[in-house]
């Protein structure tokens, strides 16, 4: 439950979600004081439900509940329902209203090391121990927090938010409205090399990282440059922590990659993408607009039709693998090989 308490009621709740319908148990003087889940809501309390968490509704103790018409025809319980066709997006929009992100005062700290030939808008805030280098152009509404460092020639657009501990090499261009969040590394040489005498020489990258508006990149994600050609992140798409986003990859708009997941070189992926956490792409591929790749799937080759692609083997017990493995062998489908004497 969150620390700040707020102070509002029914019918300014219903404004804000744009919503007017209520079924049962309405109590118009109802008060609420907090945003909650289900499970550590008390009366004064507004949670919301779905149908995933049935279970929770009965045991809540939330006065107010957000539900739609299928979950709510279901509730028995003493709570004022209030009903949404999508009772998340409505719980989103609430906390976003009673509880927005601060805003930093606009300036640039004492200790931080600004290039003066950096172009930094009065409107822009930069925090202790930032480095913002030469030719560096940042627009209104921007925050570059502590120990950031921002390369030369790199470009941040209105209402950008660093996060404290960002790296952001050279001539990478970050858009409007983009949360970078801490630890992340934008515009790292890619991982080229090629032999040469039983060693391994260096492939100088001169690409950079292009991050289109409203993308979000979570904490501790690397995302390399390119080679020659641009690595490329399209408008509104939302990248978890730990990814890691290898040199001329192409993300298109509005996909959501979660926790751990691994692209290679110069695979092209289109819109509304969607990928589970511990996905691993191969380079070199293409994957079509809408598809959804499961958690810990293994992508090897394009894919070239919307739908959901998984392939993982669940986790057993030992002896249920064990003869699961012998009965593959039986079958043909695995190979074994004699490694050692």
């Amino acid at each position: 439950m969150p620390d700040v308490n707020i102070d509002t009621n029914l019918a300014e709740v219903k404004k804000i979600i744009g919503q007017d319908k209520q079924v049962k148990n309405i109590d118009q003087s109802v008060r609420i004081t907090a945003l909650s889940s289900l499970e550590s809501a008390d009366s004064q309390c507004l949670a919301f439900g779905t149908s995933r968490k049935k279970s929770q509704l009965g045991l809540t103790k939330a006065g107010v509940l957000i539900l739609d018409t299928s979950v709510a025809s279901q509730y028995t319980g003493p709570a004022n329902v209030i009903l949404h066709s999508n009772p998340t997006l409505a719980f989103t929009e609430l906390l976003s209203h009673f509880y927005p992100d601060q805003q930093a005062q606009a300036g640039i700290h004492p200790s931080a090391c600004c290039h003066p030939d950096a172009t930094i808008s009065n409107q822009a805030t930069i925090e202790a121990n930032a480095v913002v280098d030469a030719g560096v152009q940042i627009e209104s509404g921007v925050t570059v927090a502590a120990n950031c460092v921002i390369g030369k020639f790199v470009k941040i657009g209105k209402d950008t938010k660093i996060h404290p501990n960002v790296t952001i090499y050279d001539r990478t261009t970050v858009g409007q409205r983009c949360i970078i969040h801490s630890g992340c590394v934008i515009g790292s040489d890619g991982f080229g090399y090629v032999p040469q005498q039983s060693m391994w020489k260096k492939i100088n990258h001169l690409g950079c990282v292009m991050i289109s508006d409203d993308v979000e990149i979570g904490a501790n994600t690397c995302i390399d440059r390119g080679m020659l050609d641009n690595t490329e992140i399209d408008q509104g798409t939302k990248i978890d922590n730990l990814v890691h986003i290898a040199h001329n990859v192409k993300i298109g708009k509005h996909c959501a990659i979660a926790g751990c997941v691994g692209i290679a070189g110069s695979t092209t992926i289109g819109n509304h993408v969607r990928m589970g956490g511990q996905a691993s792409i191969n380079g070199q591929i293409t994957i079509c607009d809408h598809a959804v790749v499961g958690g810990g799937t293994s992508i090897t080759s394009s894919v070239k039709r919307p739908g959901l692609y998984i392939g993982i083997v669940p986790a057993q017990p030992q002896k249920n693998w064990a003869r699961s493995a012998l009965a593959f062998k039986k079958m043909g489908l695995i190979k074994t090989e004699k490694t050692h004497d």
